[in-house]
Protein backbone atom coordinates (compact mmCIF):
# COMPACT_ATOMS: atom_id res chain seq x y z
CA UNK A 1 0.00 0.00 0.00
CA UNK A 2 1.14 3.49 -0.77
CA UNK A 3 0.55 5.73 2.23
CA UNK A 4 0.95 9.44 1.79
CA UNK A 5 2.12 11.88 4.40
CA UNK A 6 -0.43 14.40 5.67
CA UNK A 7 -0.40 17.54 3.61
CA UNK A 8 1.26 20.59 5.11
CA UNK A 9 -1.97 22.38 4.22
CA UNK A 10 -4.00 20.04 6.42
CA UNK A 11 -4.75 22.75 8.97
CA UNK A 12 -5.36 25.54 6.47
CA UNK A 13 -8.69 26.88 5.38
CA UNK A 14 -9.47 27.51 1.74
CA UNK A 15 -8.56 31.19 2.03
CA UNK A 16 -5.47 30.88 4.23
CA UNK A 17 -4.07 29.43 7.46
CA UNK A 18 -6.21 29.45 10.56
CA UNK A 19 -4.99 31.81 13.23
CA UNK A 20 -4.72 29.09 15.85
CA UNK A 21 -2.77 31.16 18.36
CA UNK A 22 -5.33 33.99 18.24
CA UNK A 23 -8.13 31.50 18.82
CA UNK A 24 -6.26 29.89 21.73
CA UNK A 25 -5.55 33.23 23.39
CA UNK A 26 -9.16 34.37 23.01
CA UNK A 27 -10.41 31.12 24.54
CA UNK A 28 -7.91 31.37 27.43
CA UNK A 29 -9.64 34.60 28.38
CA UNK A 30 -13.01 32.84 27.96
CA UNK A 31 -14.16 35.35 25.35
CA UNK A 32 -16.43 34.85 22.40
CA UNK A 33 -15.57 36.47 19.09
CA UNK A 34 -18.30 39.00 19.80
CA UNK A 35 -16.90 39.87 23.24
CA UNK A 36 -13.36 40.28 21.90
CA UNK A 37 -14.66 42.41 19.04
CA UNK A 38 -16.48 44.68 21.49
CA UNK A 39 -13.32 45.05 23.60
CA UNK A 40 -11.35 46.10 20.51
CA UNK A 41 -14.07 48.19 18.87
CA UNK A 42 -14.44 46.05 15.75
CA UNK A 43 -17.10 43.71 14.41
CA UNK A 44 -17.41 40.09 15.45
CA UNK A 45 -17.38 39.09 11.79
CA UNK A 46 -13.94 40.72 11.37
CA UNK A 47 -12.58 38.67 14.29
CA UNK A 48 -14.09 35.55 12.71
CA UNK A 49 -12.59 36.35 9.31
CA UNK A 50 -9.15 36.85 10.87
CA UNK A 51 -9.37 33.64 12.90
CA UNK A 52 -10.44 31.68 9.82
CA UNK A 53 -7.72 33.11 7.62
CA UNK A 54 -10.08 34.98 5.32
CA UNK A 55 -8.37 38.30 6.01
CA UNK A 56 -5.30 39.65 7.75
CA UNK A 57 -5.55 42.20 10.54
CA UNK A 58 -4.60 45.76 9.66
CA UNK A 59 -1.85 47.58 11.52
CA UNK A 60 -4.11 49.25 14.07
CA UNK A 61 -5.98 46.04 14.91
CA UNK A 62 -2.71 44.06 15.04
CA UNK A 63 -1.34 46.50 17.59
CA UNK A 64 -4.57 46.36 19.60
CA UNK A 65 -4.49 42.55 19.63
CA UNK A 66 -0.84 42.51 20.69
CA UNK A 67 -1.54 44.90 23.54
CA UNK A 68 -4.72 43.10 24.60
CA UNK A 69 -3.09 39.67 24.76
CA UNK A 70 0.38 40.88 25.78
CA UNK A 71 2.06 39.05 22.91
CA UNK A 72 4.41 40.01 20.11
CA UNK A 73 3.05 40.00 16.57
CA UNK A 74 5.28 37.06 15.65
CA UNK A 75 3.85 35.02 18.53
CA UNK A 76 0.23 35.91 17.85
CA UNK A 77 0.50 35.49 14.07
CA UNK A 78 3.42 33.10 13.46
CA UNK A 79 2.22 32.28 9.94
CA UNK A 80 2.10 35.86 8.63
Amino acid sequence: MNQTKPSSLEFHSIKGPKRTRLIEERKKKKLTQKELAKELGVSASLIGFIENGRTKPGLELSLSLQEYFGLDYEDLFPDL
